[in-house]
């Protein structure tokens, strides 16, 4: 879940506090802290309420979520593909989990599972 900052001067330079319920502070942007689907921490734009950062936030999570099952979010929010995983990260899983194995028997999944993508329906 992404979290809703604002950004001010302190002591120490530009920092950035967590915003909770109640008022928020005067005169400061808003940020949303979130992780993209690399698994990095990143900083938004700035926003000029909360009401607008709250809202970007959930559609950053929305689309967070879509990006690590390797979808749109358009095909991610389509109900018959919400619990799928698509073939091309199937087999990006299967080969990241085997590529220890021995070398052979490596290069005889890679040679059948690019047969297989070859081969796919469009």
């Amino acid at each position: 879940m992404a979290s809703v900052y604002a950004r001010f001067k302190g002591p120490r330079g530009w920092e950035y506090q967590r915003v909770g319920k109640g008022r928020p502070p005067k005169g400061a942007k808003f940020h949303i802290r979130f992780t993209d689907a690399q698994g990095k921490r990143c900083w938004s734009q700035p926003f000029d309420t909360t009401q607008q950062a709250q809202e970007n936030a959930d559609g950053v999570a929305l689309a967070t979520q879509a990006a690590a099952q390797g979808l749109t979010v358009a095909e991610y929010q389509d109900q018959t593909n919400a619990g799928r995983t698509p073939i091309k990260v199937a087999v990006e899983r299967f080969l990241k989990l085997h590529r220890n194995d021995r070398p052979k028997t490596v290069k005889q999944y890679n040679l059948a599972l690019t047969h297989l993508l070859a081969n796919l329906p469009r």
